[in-house]
Order: structure tokens, then sequence, then C-alpha cells
């Protein structure tokens, strides 16, 4: 059997954590650019309202020229200035706000929401490495934008929204659907779980390229997988004294909730609170492992009573045996007295065999109960 060992396993841990410093440098990338674009917009929009201003002021200061030729002074050119930049900012304004040149410029996301813009100028090549083609490659014509008035390009359009308040939970606990693990000694446990999933902020293109049932089951086969290869390395005894440790590994299985894991950048989806509800016996595995138990003990009693009817050289009734067998397994003969003729023949052998008779009273009303039934 192939054996993994810690040179390898630091290597792993070196390309994941290589991995994950590249998903936040792209993250912060991505933050530098919408603060970049925003402040771009804005000033463009400053200078028209300016330009617009300025325009108007020479339109103002041409009218009081033309009204009054020969009384141009500085405070009439002020005068016109200031009444270009006024109505200038007002005309501007009401261009950016009324009409569509907003959309143009800009974009109003609401409150506990992003969108993932596309822009439609910046072509994504298909990898010519086959290995990097079936992955997520990454897609440099989105681009994640936050709450607020967010600055765009005219040609980038929306192509998705995505609730930040949007909450799904995975495990058990939602499906009604048990996991069932195996101990290190080969007892069945059902598993009772849950873990709510969220939005990572940050990584939305990422997410908004996955299916919903994907990634419900993706996650969820983490969850199932952990717990799985925790549980079957260790005994059933061990499991219910060691559910604080079991508790603690589910909790931390994708870092905890203070920590983005890897999987959670590529997937766009944050894991909140893992909870390990409950630890049982599976309710088929106890009912089968209780039969089995009360097959041996009947085996064992069984095998007593004959030899008891050995030592008086008599060939017991196999029905009988059974029989007394079952009411010793579960300390209690009485039933037997109701099949006619079974009180004295088995008294001598239930005593022998340590169980207690019923008195006098109770026998006969076993007896008389035995013929109501006949």
């Amino acid at each position: 059997m192939a054996t993994v060992t810690e040179t390898e396993i630091q290597k792993v841990n070196e390309l994941r954590e290589e991995k994950r410093k590249r998903a936040e440098l792209a993250m912060k990338r991505n933050k530098a650019r919408d603060t970049s674009i925003t402040a771009t917009m804005i000033m463009i929009n400053v200078a028209c309202a300016f330009f617009l201003s300025m325009l108007l002021s020479c339109v103002f200061l041409a009218i009081y020229a033309l009204i009054s030729p020969y009384s141009v002074t500085f405070t009439s050119c002020f005068i016109s200035l200031g009444l270009g930049l006024g109505f200038g900012i007002i005309i501007w304004t009401s261009i950016l706000f009324k009409t569509k040149v907003f959309d143009y410029f800009f974009i109003n996301v609401k409150q506990n929401w992003v969108v993932v813009l596309g822009n439609q100028l910046v072509k994504d090549d298909i990898p010519n490495d086959p290995d990097e083609r079936i992955k997520m490659f990454e897609r440099g014509a989105l681009r994640e934008v936050g709450q607020g008035i967010r600055g765009k390009w005219p040609w980038e359009v929306p192509v998705e929204s995505v609730n930040l308040r949007s909450e799904v939970i995975i495990g058990p606990a939602k499906d009604k659907n048990l996991l069932v693990c195996v101990t290190k000694d080969e007892v069945q446990l059902s598993i009772n779980w849950q873990v709510v999933m969220t939005p990572l902020v940050g990584f939305a293109v990422n997410l908004i390229r996955r299916n919903q049932a994907a990634i419900e089951a993706y996650f969820k086969g983490i969850f199932d997988q952990k717990i799985i290869a925790w549980i079957k390395l260790h005994k059933e005894e061990e499991v219910f004294n060691q559910l604080n440790d079991l508790k603690k590994m589910f909790e931390d299985t994708l870092g905890g909730g203070s920590v983005a894991s890897i999987e959670e950048m590529d997937w766009g989806t944050f894991t909140n609170d893992p909870q390990l509800i409950n630890v049982n016996r599976n309710e088929r595995f106890q009912k089968a492992a209780e039969g089995t138990q009360v097959g041996i003990k009947m085996a064992g009693e069984v095998a007593r009573i004959n030899k008891l009817f050995e030592k008086s050289n008599n060939k017991p009734d196999p029905d009988m045996v059974l029989a007394t067998a079952a009411s010793l397994v579960g300390n209690n003969i009485e039933g037997l007295f109701l099949i006619p003729g079974a009180g004295k023949g088995l008294a001598g052998v239930a005593s022998q065999m340590g169980a207690k008779l019923p008195d006098k009273k109770q026998k006969d009303q076993n007896q008389k109960g035995g013929k109501k039934h006949e």
C-alpha cells in the first residue's frame, strides 16, 4: 500500500499556500482596479461639468457684451463665470442622473449585493494546454464591484448580481438522510451535521461560474469525507470519548470560521459555523447487534438445558427447550405456563437454571388465561 511521505505533504501544502497568495493578490488587484476606474469616471464627469460651465460662462459674457459692449469689467466676467459654473453643474447633473448617461459611467449597487461586470472589449482566450483547459481558468473580462455607486467603462455590462445575504444549508440536517460511518471495530454510526454557506466577497466571479447544485454537492462531499476518514481510525468507544476532538476537527475542515480556504476561494463560497449535531449508533445496525446478542444468549441457554436433560437420560422436546431458553434470556418464564402440561415438566429444569417461578396465584391466573385462549 502506497504511503504519503512528509516531503510530499509539505510540497502539497506549499502549493496550496502559493495558490492562496495568488488568489488574495488577484482580489487586491481587482479592488485597486475598481477604485481606479471609479476615480477616473468621477474625474471625467467633473471635467465634463467644468467644460460645460466654461462654455456657459462664455455665453453669458457674450450676451452681457452684446447688451453693454462698453461696460465689460472684471465684475461682469466674475458674474458670468459664477453663472456658468452654477448652471453648468446643474445641467450636467440633470443630464447624468435623469438620462441614461449615468449607466454608461457608473453602476449603483444596492446594499448587501455585489455585481459582476463583463468587459465586452476583452477577449478571454481558451488555454492551449489541455490540462489548463479543463480547469476553471481565470477570466480577465469579468470583475466584481461592491455596494454603492461604482465607476465602470461604457463598454462594461452587468453579467449577474449576487445577494450577500443568501444562505444555503447543507448536510444531513437538511436532507433528513443521516451520514452512516463505520468505526475501526466495524460499528456503524449515524452522524448528523449542518453547514451554512454564503457568498464569499471578492470571489463572486468564481461563484457565478458554478452551478448551485454542484456547489452544494462539492462542499457536502468534503465534510462527509472528513468525518468518514476520522471515524474509521477510531473504535466506537474512542469516538464517544473524543467527541470534542471530532467536533473541533469538523469545525476546522476548511480552516475555521475566520479564514477562507483555497476551496472556498475557488468556488466563491464561504462555509459558516460548521455544526456537528449528534453522533449515534445506526438504528439498523443497533437492531442487528441486539439480535445477535440475543441469539448468542439463546444458544448458551439451549446448551445448558440440553446438558441437564442428558444427566437425567431424558430426551427434551425442542420446542419446549427453545421456549425455556427464550424465557430465561428474558429472566421471566411465566409465559411458559400457558402451554398445557409444560409447567410440571419444566419447573425442575427452570429452577436449576436460576429462573424465578411465579407464585401459585399467578400460576392459576395464567392457566385460566390459557383456557380462554383455547
